[in-house]
């Protein structure tokens, strides 16, 4: 992959199929996974201040149907693929294949973000509780790109900054993935366990 191309994506699966070696290379690619809320009607007007930028949508929730629409309202240079539910081994190679990857969830970078470091995608996130730590992954390396307000002009300049980065310095180096790996395995961790605390206070 150098600098200014996009990784191996992307034509759908046929149904029932999964995410095999027929995906093809054809543009500049973003990344979005999850439960599918709010977010999803924010990031369609984001992706049409992006030309020539495939969108690829994986996941589930109370907006499946408005991602599936999508899909057919998307211009022919910027197109939109919505794959729905997937395994997670397969929702992890399109991650892989994508150049930038987005998490839109409320309240919390959550665990998505740190999927999306160790497989060593850059990637544009809202500015949630510690969304400092996904940055403090890649220092030096313009890795994560902070989205301070909720509109598509802040979503879209993000995205495109993280894309520019992406085409300019190329992907992020193996050696500092590897990093990236030892310190998110401590990090699920640590997200694990206070999950589980926050649910035992619940319950008291």
């Amino acid at each position: 992959h150098k600098p200014g191309q996009s990784r191996d994506l992307l034509s759908p699966p046929p149904p029932g199929r999964g995410l095999g070696p027929e995906w093809r290379r054809r543009r500049p690619t973003l990344r979005r996974c999850g439960s599918l809320g709010a977010a999803v009607d924010l990031l369609q007007a984001a992706h049409r201040k992006l030309p020539g930028v495939g969108l690829v949508i994986v996941g589930d929730g109370p907006k499946a149907d408005y991602a599936r629409a999508m899909t057919q309202a998307a211009r022919p240079s910027a197109p939109v693929w919505f794959l729905g539910h997937r395994p997670h081994e397969e929702a992890v190679l399109v991650e892989q294949a994508a150049d930038v990857c987005i998490s839109a969830r409320d309240g919390h970078v959550g665990m998505k973000g740190l999927e999306y470091a160790a497989v060593g995608r850059r990637q544009v996130a809202f500015d949630n509780e510690g969304i400092e730590r996904l940055g403090a992954l890649y220092p030096g390396h313009d890795a994560v790109f902070v989205v301070k307000e909720r509109s598509a002009e802040a979503l879209a300049r993000a995205l495109s900054a993280a894309f520019e980065a992406e085409a300019t310095r190329g992907p992020l180096p193996l050696e500092a993935v590897e990093r990236a790996r030892t310190e998110i395995g401590w990090d699920r961790t640590a997200f694990k366990i206070a999950a589980l605390l926050s649910q035992v206070a619940r319950r008291g």
